[in-house]
């Protein structure tokens, strides 16, 4: 019933078991001591304050700034500025409502007379929801079952509950011209007052609904009904036929019979009387459980059909029964479907976090905060769409021990709740201190310390739970079989969350006392009576049996709970957040800290909010992509997990699958390698969901879904253990969505660009001629349309000189002779993108790569009037401002190409390449005689994913990143800024600079200078040149005899690597550890490798070569991981022996990093400690790649560093300046900004952890530690080692290979 009804409550009748059905409530006829008055409008003061004018007026606001033509910037700080006055106005409203209605309650008990607020209730009319009172322009309904309406007080207010919530999910529907009053629900001392702005309404302005109970039902406004009909559309709300009690009126309606929609005095259409909006649950035999047991929002909106709000009442006449089943059928779903799945979902997140096999229950502090955070059980059921009623239900279904008590923890506290209000409201004094003595007794009972309590438990406690919370029929009960509660539940969590539920406040300073007063200390430093010294301090009294009998004056406040309309702080954390995404740095990282605020106030108070869940995960997409790794690693799983839930509310919602999607990719940015594979792979699924429910073409879901799509298919290609078949399928995928992009905006540079990139990708990949040259001419005719539109787009020119340069090399392996012209078309592109951008380094060493290349295929280069001289002078003018920034590798490469040209006939040309070629001379030998300069600012590889800019356009990415915005009002989609670069085939095919750089020879081995302090000394790491091929064997080693004796592989595999598996092999009576990786039979030119001697590495004796195989033979080395020696003897390591070891590792690890190489699988199982006590590093030129990234390696040290620091306990045991220093030196090799790391090996034997550490000596020195080495492995079957034969027709021997001697190595 409105406040502005004046019929008088309803006439109560007897309830009947017998019957599912009852109405709503009956009327009778007015009192005539009543007075009835028009509108409750009629009763406010003249001069309090207008709140529905105010709160009218700011949410139309929000309408006006979405028709205005400023731009986004001033628009959203205007919409901030209104967000921040609602935000005023609804703590105002919810300050004075509170202030109001506590003193209500307190004045309750009070003789009329002696009341300041006297109820209104005989002249506003109506029972059904409880007292009224007018005060301050604010209408307040005390909500007790004072007529016998609801059976009990509780049920009253569950009712008044409903009508807020029905209230907030109409208001969520943001149906135009729907207007809902400014609500708060306040609780306090074991009542509820409901709290609206009074409206402009009165008993003739009634248009749709019932305000006498059904006895007259009204449809009279189309338009207004249409409203309210789109309202109820969006909540899955069924259109029934509603007749009155006579049975003499039947009118259609959306919703229930007795809700109201007023045409306003004002013009507003205002709804009021919410609370039966949605169906009931089927009745469970308590007295009118239709009037406060509904199914939640979440199941009635996804339920297969529409459902009828007036189910198990008799307004719906003839179609009842049908209405009935309905409802019946979607219950029945809940028990038998949703809550099982739900506790399956539920048992293993705990599972997760708990071990499952333990019989003992969490019962600590952080445990519950743990578990609290971890499924926030209340939020996840009513997400699922699950009541709490239901809590047994899922009670029983759970299988782990934590989960279970949890769920018990929560039904026993509810319980306690309940009952303590109900002893409140008997006490019927007005006296503070009364309520205060009755809720420590009460806590005190609950503590299960003695008989008593125990009965009570037994014979209350237990009776109640199972009677407020349904159990399965059949179903054994928990408390069953139960002698103390504590070996059920912990007594600590249970009085901690009750306390939490009716909002008392425990007296810290009390507590304390008695505990002092027993004899018990307790650490509490702070005074402050925070949530985890409260749980301590309720820890210690019942862990002592203290709680009882000190429980008189445990409790020293009853706080008030105030609840008010989620909207506010939902419109609030979105103005918040598209401000923050026009600032940057600190006021950005404020503003969104702000927002996260808001969006977790709104989605407590309504958790099944879809926009503040989508609005929040962007909010927090934004922030993880600006945020350090470690912090961004949090924010990108709390995105995740807030998708995921908005997804649970609106599976088919297409526009959250595509922003996830999107997010994803932002979020793969930011691994490297394989770890970003299974983000990419998440990110294509996401996207190409998307696509999939769209009803219509979607531009920028249609690119971002290609660019998902390509991304993973070029993370795919890179790494080794994709299949063909993958990478083509995810490029298949690209190459259509972008294609269906073009199609709708055949002006787009990005999508031309991308979908050439995926089709040169694929012609790449193609093994067949025709299909292969077809994909071919749709990348260039891509190409050239993207061209046409930008013709000095830099990226667009560097990624068609990379198809140009890939289709060239495939034509010239198929003696077509349009190869040369290719490769001068790739050239002329490189040399293009050079003009627009001169610092555009990739294209410079692409472009000195082609030139290489033409210079080997005896192209004519520097004739007049040849076309290459365009590109070559274009080179020729940028090396000297690119010289300084290149690696060796890349260095090699120009040389080769100024080489080339000087060997041609004498001109111009000829001459500048020979002056370049001197002074490249002399920069490489200056490179030998020093540790090799590599370039400071980003050796970086140059294959980035596409979505992310090259190091053309840094800022242009900052930029671009800057324009995803979009949240859920507006509906846009964040562009991902695509950026394609030339991508490693793994097959031997790989990027130009890395295929024909003119490498050292055998017999001109370049050497470079180890970690001694003497830089005379030769590097351990020497590159030649291998010819692959097959049956051809390389000896490494002056020791090593190649005969004709057999090689056995012994049945056992010492170990897995990156790239295939090591096993255990003999050859002439020792035994050898045998590496075996599969080969590209289709490569057999030249290839330089790198071979590592010396004490550090493990020798590598042999590498021989089959059709399909490449085997190395290495001398094996007895030892055990490093940091498994570590974790089995941690109190071994001192400062002082980390120290050595680090050393040993730094000094392993330096000349692989001075060779330009990275690091390909360095892992902490990568270092040995052998068995004379040395670090040894596992590597082999399987597990190295040049000119990527050689720095990084340090980067990995220096996490391997943190592990066996964390490992050793040495920062628990030793507090040492020496121990300092080691993670100090950690730290700066790891720190989270790449210019700031320790990426010098000089610098680094400058730290000051290596202090006293002479680097001559280093490795040759005594350890401090020894270690026996044992041998191991794992026994494999015939199966296996058949997999592994080196050669098919003499598979264990070396008869019939090649063998090739090394420079140093002899043959006997």
């Amino acid at each position: 019933m409105s406040y502005c009804d004046s019929d008088g409550g309803p006439e109560l009748e007897e309830y009947d078991a017998e019957s599912t059905r009852a109405d709503c409530y009956e009327p009778k006829s007015p009192s005539p001591l009543e007075t009835p008055v028009e509108s409750v409008q009629d009763l406010k003061d003249p001069y309090a304050r207008d709140w529905n004018g105010e709160f009218q007026s700011l949410l139309a606001e929000a309408t006006l700034f979405e028709d205005s033509e400023s731009d986004k910037l001033t628009l959203s700080e205007k919409e901030l500025a209104r967000t921040l006055r609602l935000r005023h106005l609804s703590n105002s409203f919810a300050e004075e409502a509170t202030r109001i209605a506590v003193q209500i309650i307190q004045e309750l008990f009070l003789p009329v007379g002696n009341r300041r607020y006297k109820s209104v209730t005989h002249v506003v009319g109506g029972v059904a929801g409880g007292e009224k009172f007018v005060s301050s322009g604010i209408f307040f309904k005390l909500s007790r079952d004072w007529k016998g309406i609801y059976g009990s007080d509780c049920h009253a207010i569950k009712a008044a509950e409903l009508e807020l919530k029905g209230t907030m999910a109409l208001l969520d529907c943001r149906v135009n011209g729907l207007h809902f009053p400014l609500m708060a629900l306040i609780r306090y001392r074991g009542f509820a007052v409901v709290a609206q702005s009074i409206l402009p309404i009165n008993r003739s302005t009634l248009r749709y609904g019932s305000r006498d109970a059904g006895n007259t039902i009204k449809n009279e406004d189309p338009v207004l009904a249409a409203k309210f009909a789109a309202a109820a559309g969006l909540l899955n709300l069924k259109a029934h036929n509603v007749w009155n009690k006579d049975g003499t009126q039947c009118v259609l309606l959306h919703g229930p019979a007795d809700i109201e929609v007023h045409k306003g005095s004002d013009g507003r259409c205002y709804v009021v009387d919410t609370a039966r909006l949605f169906p009931p649950t089927a009745p469970d035999g308590k007295i009118r459980s239709q009037l406060y047991c509904t199914l939640r929002p979440e199941l009635v909106k996804l339920n297969s059909c529409a459902l009828s709000s007036d189910a198990f009442s008799r307004f719906g006449g003839s179609e009842n029964n049908i209405h009935d089943a309905e409802v019946i059928s979607a219950t029945q779903r809940l028990t038998q479907a949703i809550i099982p799945t739900f506790a399956s979902y539920l048992d293993k997140r705990f599972n997760e976090e708990y071990d499952s096999s333990s019989d003992k229950h969490p019962s600590s502090y952080a445990d519950f905060l743990t578990a609290t955070e971890l499924t926030s059980l209340g939020a996840e059921m009513h997400l699922h769409g699950i009541n709490y009623r239901y809590l047994l239900h899922v009670w029983h279904r759970l299988r782990g021990r934590a989960g279970r008590t949890f769920c018990l923890i929560e039904a026993c506290a509810r319980t306690a709740k309940h009952l303590l209000e109900e002893k409140w409201r008997c006490l019927e004094a007005a006296s503070e201190s009364r309520y205060l003595r009755e809720a420590s007794e009460f806590f005190g009972l609950l503590a299960d310390c003695d008989d008593e309590s125990r009965a009570y438990w037994l014979e209350t406690i237990a009776e109640e739970v199972l009677l407020r919370f349904s159990i399965p029929q059949g179903a054994k009960s928990p408390f069953s079989d139960v002698v103390n509660v504590s070996s059920l539940i912990p007594v600590p969590l249970l009085l901690f969350r009750t306390s939490q539920l009716v909002g008392v406040e425990f007296d810290t300073h009390y507590m304390k006392r008695v505990l002092v007063d027993a004899g018990l200390g307790l650490g509490v430093e702070s005074e402050a009576s925070t949530e985890e010294q409260v749980y301590k301090l309720l820890e210690a009294l019942v862990a002592h049996k203290l709680l009882k009998s000190s429980s008189k004056h445990i409790v020293c406040s009853i706080k008030p709970r105030t609840k008010y309309l989620h909207r506010v702080s939902f419109e609030e954390g979105t103005a918040l957040c598209r401000v923050a995404l026009a600032r940057q740095g600190p006021e950005a990282k404020r503003l969104f800290k702000q927002a996260n605020d808001r969006f977790a106030e709104c989605l407590t108070t309504k958790p099944n909010d879809y926009r503040a869940l989508y609005n929040w995960a962007f909010a927090l997409c934004q922030q993880a992509s600006a945020a350090s790794s470690d912090e961004a690693r949090i924010l990108w799983k709390e995105m995740a997990d807030k998708f995921s839930r908005a997804l649970i509310l609106q599976p088919k919602d297409w526009r959250a699958l595509a922003k996830w999607g999107t997010a994803l990719q932002m979020q793969s940015r930011t691994l490297d390698g394989a770890a970003a594979i299974p983000i990419l792979e998440e990110s294509s699924s996401k996207l190409n969901q998307a696509v999939s429910l769209i009803s219509f073409p979607h531009f920028k879901t249609l690119f971002n879904a290609g660019n998902a799509d390509l991304n993973l298919a070029r993370a795919l290609d890179h790494a080794t253990s994709s299949e063909h078949t993958q990478v083509e399928r995810a490029l298949t995928r690209s190459l259509q969505h972008l294609n269906k992009a073009i199609l709708l905006d055949p002006s787009s540079v990005d999508a031309l660009r991308n979908g050439a990139v995926a089709a040169a990708m694929l012609a790449r990949l193609s093994s067949e001629h025709v299909k292969k040259e077809a994909l071919y001419d749709k990348a260039f005719t891509l190409y050239q349309r993207a061209l046409e539109l930008n013709p000095k787009n830099p990226e667009v020119l560097y990624s068609f000189g990379n198809a140009c340069f890939r289709r060239a090399t495939s034509q010239r392996e198929r003696g077509d002779d349009r190869a040369s012209s290719t490769l001068l078309h790739a050239c002329l592109m490189y040399a293009a993108a050079l003009e627009c951008v001169p610092s555009f380094k990739d294209s410079f060493v692409n472009l000195s790569v082609g030139i290489s290349l033409a210079v080997k295929w005896r192209l004519s280069l520097t004739s007049r009037d040849s076309p290459w001289i365009q590109p070559i002078r274009k080179f020729l003018r940028s090396t000297e401002a690119f010289t300084g920034q290149l690696s060796a590798r890349e260095l090699s490469s120009v040389a080769a190409a100024c080489k080339g040209l000087t060997s041609d006939e004498p001109c111009d040309i000829s001459a500048a390449a020979a002056c370049t070629m001197d002074k490249l001379q002399i920069m490489m030998k200056e490179s030998s005689a020093s540790q090799l300069p590599h370039n400071k600012s980003s050796n970086r590889k140059r294959s980035t994913s596409v979505g992310q800019t090259s190091s053309l356009s840094s800022t242009e990415a900052a930029a671009a990143d800057s324009k995803h915005r979009g949240l859920a009002s507006s509906g846009v989609m964040p562009k991902t800024v695509p950026a394609p670069a030339l991508s490693n085939n793994r097959h031997g095919e790989t990027d130009p600079v890395s295929v024909f750089s003119i490498l050292p020879t055998p017999r001109d081995a370049q050497m470079l200078p180890g970690p001694a302090d003497s830089e005379s000394e030769p590097s351990p790491v020497t590159f030649i040149d291998v010819l692959w091929g097959s049956n051809i064997v390389y000896a490494f080693d002056h020791d090593a005899e190649i005969s004709e004796s057999r090689l056995k592989i012994v049945n056992t595999i010492l170990g897995r690597c990156r790239t295939g598996l090591v096993f255990l092999a003999e050859y002439r009576g020792t035994r050898y550890a045998l590496k075996v990786r599969p080969r590209n039979p289709s490569v057999s030119s030249p290839r330089r490798i790198p071979i590592f001697r010396g004490p550090a590495y493990a020798p590598l004796k042999f590498l021989l070569q089959s059709d399909g195989k490449l085997c190395c033979l290495f001398d094996r080395i007895f030892g055990v991981p490093l940091e498994t020696y570590i974790v089995e003897h941690p109190q071994t390591f001192t400062p002082t022996i980390l120290k050595f070891y680090f050393a040993e590792i730094c000094a392993a690890c330096a000349p692989v990093v001075g060779a330009g190489l990275e690091l390909l699988d360095f892992k902490s199982s990568s270092v040995i400690m052998s068995d004379s006590g040395h670090c040894r590093l596992l590597v082999s030129f399987f597990d190295v790649a040049e000119g990527l990234h050689p720095q990084s390696v340090w980067y990995s040290v220096g996490l391997l560093f943190m592990d066996l620091l964390n490992k050793s306990r040495v920062l628990e045991t030793s507090v040492t300046q020496e121990a300092a220093s080691l993670v100090s030196l950690a730290q700066q090799l790891t720190h989270e900004d790449p210019s700031k790391r320790l990426q010098v090996f000089r610098k680094i034997k400058r730290h000051p952890a290596f202090d006293n550490v002479k680097w001559r000596y280093v490795g040759s020195q005594a350890p401090p530690l020894t270690y026996d080495g044992v041998e191991g492995g794992v026994e494999i079957s015939d199966h296996a080692i058949a997999a592994t034969l080196i050669a098919p027709e003499a598979p264990n021997q070396l008869d019939g290979f090649t063998i090739v001697n090394t420079p140093g190595t002899q043959r006997s």
